[in-house]
């Protein structure tokens, strides 16, 4: 049914006749989008198999998301299979390569983030927060995410302004409000 919803949701093509030849050939971009399919599919195998962390399905994801970078989906399944194998390294070289082919969709840098948090990545986590607050200056969850992280390096007066930043432009500034009143105790 997983692969169903991807080839709905990508959008089916048709194969492609070759003149004269009566054979069917693939684009290259088809080609790899097939592959791609077919190693995503078969990671979701593997998890049924082997279990939700095996090594077996973070190859099969790390290799969907190889060859079909623009599809974030992907790359977030297999930095989730790399994370789960304690393989933070591997999984910020994926996200690394969704930042690049999706510059200015916010979920990527979230997600880079966040990985760069958990490894304790400090400042690149910042950077990457602050990438997805230039892409939409009301991420509540960004100006938390970097307002955290400043009170972690004991930076308070930068977490303070990001905080009032985010009270002003945030979408959700109740959550913000409700943080800061939780640090005064």
């Amino acid at each position: 049914l997983s692969c169903l919803l991807l080839l709905f949701f990508a959008g089916c093509g048709t194969l492609h006749i070759r003149t004269g030849a009566g054979e069917f050939s693939l684009s290259p971009d088809e080609t790899a989008f097939a592959k791609a399919l077919a190693h995503y599919a078969q990671g979701l195998i593997c998890e049924q198999e082997f279990g939700r962390s095996s090594p077996e399905a973070m190859a099969e994801f790390c290799m969907a998301a190889e060859l079909d970078p623009g599809q974030h989906e992907l790359q977030a399944r297999a930095a989730t299979a790399c994370l789960q194998n304690d393989r933070t390294e591997d999984a910020l070289r994926i996200l690394e390569r969704a930042c690049a082919a999706n510059p200015r969709s916010i979920q990527p840098w979230l997600d880079r983030g966040a990985v760069c948090q958990l490894a304790g990545q400090t400042n690149a986590a910042i950077a990457h927060y602050q990438q997805v607050l230039r892409l939409d200056k009301s991420n509540t969850f960004a100006y938390l995410s970097i307002a955290r992280l400043y009170f972690q390096k004991k930076m308070d007066k930068e977490a303070a302004r990001i905080l009032r930043k985010g009270i002003r432009y945030g979408k959700n500034a109740q959550a913000l409000v409700a943080y800061c009143y939780a640090q005064r105790s």
